[in-house]
């Protein structure tokens, strides 16, 4: 068994609220059907994953399905295969709106149908990285990155304290990489699904 562990939240215009009772459950890469672990957040919106590993690395994702139309799914993939326990996983959903809101504010142009990719770049100890820069194979028509008061900016070329960037239309398999000066992160290898959140963690 390994566990993972992290705080769930509702990411909005004016910043993040914790998501309480928020489904969450853990998935293998190869099924995308059956839940290998489940649970849900507590009065905080912290939550804790059980994960049976059969002593294998686990290779796989976590799914937040948050109750209510206007909410859409996310899809967290963490730095890599995990073979302990990991802590900080963080589970952010958004509504609708608020992802409209993203796209205007980055000038996206953001198309039914596709996905958006959110990526933060981490450190060995899992905080936030800035000065980093994202790119996606395939290519995202367009990359933005949050300014120091954390709001999306269409002009930031760059990630602030948060390590936040994203990407969008981009859809299917997809590899995330990211560079900063003095500093080599693991590219990640994922599923970016349509019309949903795909929250992409790198880490060196």
């Amino acid at each position: 068994m390994i566990t993972i562990t992290g705080q769930a939240a509702e990411v909005s215009a004016s910043g993040l609220d914790a998501m309480v009772n928020l489904p969450i459950a853990a998935y293998d890469r190869d099924d995308e059907v059956t839940p290998i672990a489940m649970t849900t957040s507590d009065a905080l919106g912290n939550y804790t994953l059980t994960i049976p590993t059969s002593g294998k690395p686990f290779d796989g994702y976590i799914k937040a399905r948050p109750q209510g139309q206007d909410y859409v799914e996310t899809y967290l993939y963490l730095p890599g295969t995990l073979s302990a326990s990991y802590d900080g996983a963080p589970v952010r959903v958004a509504t609708s709106f608020t992802l409209g809101l993203l796209d205007d504010f980055c000038s996206s142009s953001q198309l039914a149908g596709n996905g958006t990719l959110v990526a933060l770049a981490t450190d060995a100890a899992h905080t936030p990285v800035a000065g980093a820069t994202f790119s996606t194979t395939p290519a995202a028509n367009k990359y933005c990155y949050n300014d120091q008061q954390g709001q999306p900016d269409a002009v930031q070329l760059r990630t602030n304290t948060d390590g936040v960037g994203y990407m969008f239309n981009v859809t299917g398999p997809t590899t995330l990489s990211a560079m900063k000066t003095g500093t080599t992160f693991q590219s990640r290898s994922v599923t970016v699904r349509p019309d949903v959140v795909t929250l992409v963690m790198v880490a060196p």
